[in-house]
């Protein structure tokens, strides 16, 4: 960026003043976000090559988006435009000042340079081509839920009902309060960025610990892998975890290569990153207290690593020491150690990991990178000097006899062993206890120890490096002009050894995931950035005379064509990445298995229970349903028989009415739903895809105490064309203060009908602000004491000072699904009812009221006292006051 900083600044501040719905203004809004971290990594050159400077400046404009978002978001009140506008510019505006401007450079490009601009290009294409077709998951609804409460001032925002950082709300909040309004792709595109970001901090760090080539294989492995690309495409965490991850490793590779203590503290701050967006990042720490676990360097440096650990746990604590006090926290660590890790200490969870990966990935990729991972660590170098061959195990003595066949079939041996326990999960149980972890541990432990050794001595290539980067103006603490004693004794310590590192990574994901975790789902992402890294060294490697004679010449000659093999096996993958997450006529898991085609065989025959097809492409009309109420064409609660999370979302947070009698149900259209069942029910329209999917839209009749407007005429034949207008209509009205869920209030009761029930507790949920015509969703929930042959209705109605009943709702529990004759002793029933308040309705204060009766007769049970004494008929529950 250099010069053309403070134009950029501009330019992106003047693009925010444009409509919200001009894409120039998305444009400027990316480019505001992102610049803080790009200035200042230019201005203090925290990275000796220009592509390090770029993805750490990167991490850092991502790390104050995600620190400042939260400092706004602790200010009382709603985080306005302002407020993201002044964190935005003031760092930009003091990155400008630093001293250090080098000047503009074209720079020079070499053959690898442009293989990475064709392998970005490819990965853009994957990551970008329509990433606002899918409607949202109910996992991406519940961080835009929480961004959408962050924006209007709900201090808990980030806390109720979430079991994970605040990172992936806090980037797509920030992004929606500069545009105004959202969308799929606004709201994806940080992340999808971020995964952009990780690719060429994946190129950075392998060329950084192997070689550009090693790199290119690395990144183009990254780009192919359906894991980033399926997580680069939905508002959700996980690219997040990676990029910083990759991050944290490079900046503690530089630390203990140049010794400056910048990267410690860079290193402590995106480990802090990757954490607030989740603990997947706990497991690359084993990797890193390896790379950093050296006596002299600890003693060197102590001051900093306490300066940094310091700074990590204030970064975190920022939200997890309020996180830890809220009630959620509990609840978090019951869902984590119950639900997810499950009880027992080991399991096995192979089959699911192959299944998954085979499903996001193809089996093509997995057989490639499996094959190429197990012959990287059964067949590792054995860097041991002569001396210390007695170290080594007999075991390896002795295949030197057969060196060939071990070399040839021992990878084979791995990927069998692999298969087998993932279909026989129970092969390796021993009087209880799982114990299939223990092969992988010795095989990776192997691994490690027969990689290459660290050394000790003066790092004279890391001095070349020095001093080619000297014209860039690197700020170290060595000097460069420093005679080579003095480099010797400033690095003449025991170098990290990046064979080793990886080997750890991968090792502590890999079994994690596969065996202390009972129910790992796509958590598995995580162990696939040291595997590609390893599978890049490998194809890459150059084996020592020693070791040629273990190759068959058949295997020499191949590696003539692998230039060849590989340009293939893209264009295969690139087949399978476009059916699984770009192909729109036919959905890869919601048609499955119509979508597979024969070039792309799998052994498995259904989509894996455990997962939600992250990132894959879906649609069923739920936009073009929010379309028709942000048109105001239809009104008033609903129910469908989709996903309510989705539905939510697309309706506003409409409140949800009884499931056949709401005012307005959509129906998914590959869902059986009976006509019948619909007495009440006219069909009002349908909501049709250009793939065959979509919705019916079913309405009843409009009553003059609803305070609705009529109905307008029913659409007829598939509304076609109508249903994009629809969808473009709604998000224009996509702002903040449209998806704040419902406010709810609980309380407790423990009220006794005739010895019989009790009603233990309620909830009331509205709309903020309550306006008319509006809603009300109470929920009574009941236990009976005895079983009773007698089914009654329920009721809530709305009474004033007076006793007027205003509006009421009364049937059989649970919308007619639960009557009080199927009521088992202590059973808890979740008693659902909605009041829709008349528009004539006086401003004041109203009480609801709640309680049972005999629908022949309307005699209403009685409510005991504490003396066990009939007092009244109905039980007051909460108090409303409406403005009209």
């Amino acid at each position: 960026m250099n010069r053309l900083n403070p134009f950029t600044l501009i330019l992106s501040n003047l693009l925010l003043f444009l409509p919200p719905d001009n894409p120039a203004r998305l444009i400027g809004a990316l480019g505001l976000m992102l610049l803080p971290g790009l200035i200042w990594a230019e201005g203090l050159t925290l990275a000796p090559s220009r592509l390090q400077r770029s993805v750490i400046g990167l991490g850092l404009s991502y790390s104050w988006l995600i620190i400042a978002g939260l400092f706004c978001h602790y200010l009382p009140g709603p985080v306005t435009f302002w407020h993201i506008w002044l964190i935005l510019n003031i760092p930009s505006l003091l990155g400008l000042t630093l001293t250090h401007k080098p000047p503009f450079q074209i720079p020079t490009l070499r053959i690898t340079h442009y293989v990475l601009l064709i392998v970005v290009l490819c990965a853009a294409l994957f990551r970008l081509t329509h990433l606002g077709y899918s409607e949202f998951q109910d996992d991406e609804v519940d961080a835009m839920t929480a961004a959408a409460e962050a924006l209007s001032g709900h201090e808990d925002a980030l806390f109720i009902d979430r079991r994970k950082g605040p990172a992936e709300v806090l980037l797509p909040a920030i992004l929606w309060q500069l545009t105004a309004t959202t969308s799929e792709l606004r709201a994806r595109l940080p992340f999808a960025i971020a995964s952009l970001a990780a690719l060429l901090t994946v190129y950075a760090l392998t060329a950084e610990l192997f070689t550009p080539q090693t790199a290119l294989i690395t990144a183009a492995l990254f780009t192919m892998n359906g894991f980033m690309v399926a997580f680069a495409r939905i508002v959700q965490y996980q690219s997040l975890v990676i990029w910083f991850s990759l991050l944290a490793l490079l900046c503690a590779w530089q630390w203990r290569q140049t010794y400056q203590k910048q990267y410690g503290l860079l290193l402590s701050l995106f480990l802090a990153i990757s954490f607030l967006a989740h603990y997947d990042t706990l497991l690359i720490f084993p990797a890193i207290i390896y790379l950093l676990l050296d006596k002299a360097f600890l003693q060197r440096h102590w001051q900093t690593l306490l300066g940094a650990a310091l700074l990590f746990i204030t970064l975190i604590g920022l939200f997890f020491i309020p996180y830890t006090l809220s009630a959620q926290a509990n609840r978090t660590s019951q869902y984590l150690l119950g639900e997810r890790i499950g009880g027992g200490l080991f399991k096995n969870k192979l089959d699911s990991f192959m299944e998954l990966t085979i499903f996001y990935n193809s089996i093509y990729y997995l057989a490639l990178i499996g094959l190429a991972l197990a012959w990287r660590i059964m067949n590792a170098k054995k860097g041991y000097e002569k001396g210390e061959k007695r170290e080594n195990f007999v075991f390896f003595r002795v295949l030197r006899f057969f060196r060939i066949f071990a070399f040839l079939f021992r990878p084979f041996a791995l990927i069998l062993l692999t298969i087998a326990l993932a279909y026989w999960p129970q092969l390796l149980v021993i009087y209880g206890v799982n114990l299939a972890f223990v092969p992988f541990a010795v095989i990776f432990f192997m691994a490690w120890r027969n990689a290459a050794p660290p050394f000790a001595g003066v790092q004279t290539f890391r001095f070349a490096a020095l001093q080619r980067s000297k014209p860039e103006g690197l700020h170290s603490n060595l000097s460069t002009n420093a005679p080579l004693s003095y480099i010797g004794e400033g690095l003449g310590v025991r170098s990290p050894n990046a064979e080793r590192v990886l080997i750890i990574w991968l090792a502590t994901t890999f079994l994690a995931y596969n065996f202390l975790v009972a129910d790992p789902r796509t958590h598995i992402y995580v162990m696939f950035t040291p595997w590609l890294m390893l599978v890049g060294e490998m194809g890459t490697r150059k084996y020592e005379k020693s070791e040629k004679r273990e190759i068959l010449v058949f295997f020499r000659v191949l590696r003539l064509f692998r230039p060849f093999a590989f340009m293939l096996f893209a264009l295969l993958m690139s087949g399978y990445l476009y059916i699984v997450y770009l192909r729109q006529d036919i959905e890869f898991m919601t048609d499955w298995p119509r979508g597979v085609i024969w070039l792309y065989p799998s052994p498995y025959t259904a989509w894996p229970e455990t997962d939600t097809g992250f990132g894959l492409v879906h649609k069923v009309g739920w936009k073009a349903a929010g379309g028709l109420y942000a048109t105001r064409q239809i009104q008033g609660d609903y129910q469908t028989n989709g996903i309510y999370e989705i539905s939510d979302w697309y309706t506003y947070y409409q409140l949800r009415g009884c499931y056949y009698q709401a005012q307005n149900f959509f129906a998914l259209k590959d869902r059986l739903i009976n006509p019948a069942d619909f007495p009440a029910y006219r069909v009002w329209g349908d909501l049709a895809l250009a793939n065959g999917k979509g919705l019916t839209v079913y309405q009843k009749d409009a009553t003059p105490d609803l305070g609705y407007p009529p109905l307008p005429p029913p659409i007829r034949g598939g509304i076609g064309g109508s249903t994009a207008q629809l969808e473009a209509a709604f998000d224009p009205n996509a702002y903040p203060a449209m998806f704040v869920q419902p406010q709810q209030h609980m309380g407790q009761l423990d009220i006794k009908f005739v010895n019989v029930f009790t009603l233990q507790q309620y909830t009331v949920r509205y709309h903020e602000g309550l306006q008319l015509p509006q809603p009300i969703a109470i929920t009574l929930y009941w236990q009976t004491n005895t079983v009773t042959p007698l089914n009654l209705n329920t009721f809530v109605e709305l009474t004033d000072s007076s006793g007027k009943v205003w509006a009421q709702d009364n049937h059989p529990p649970d919308c007619g699904q639960r009557p009080t004759s199927t009521w088992a002793v202590d059973e808890v029933i979740a008693d659902n009812h909605l009041i829709n308040l008349p528009a004539d309705l006086p401003s004041g204060k109203y009480m609801l009221k709640a309680g049972l009766y005999l629908p022949q007769d309307k005699l209403r049970l009685p409510v005991l006292d504490e003396h066990g004494e009939p007092k009244l008929n109905e039980i007051a529950i909460y108090e409303l006051k409406i403005t009209n």
